[in-house]
């Protein structure tokens, strides 16, 4: 998942939802500037 927190920061997240709606963060990171372009042009 590519989203920005409340403060502005552009975060990749890896996560699994499983079907009982438990949520397993395996890895949170700042976006490359690549990810940062995608994420600019599928938002607006």
């Amino acid at each position: 998942m590519l989203g920005k927190t409340d403060d502005g920061r552009l975060l990749l997240l890896v996560y699994e939802q499983r079907a009982d709606g438990v949520v397993r963060v395996y890895s949170a990171r700042e976006m490359t500037e690549r990810e940062k372009r995608t994420y600019r042009r599928e938002t607006t």
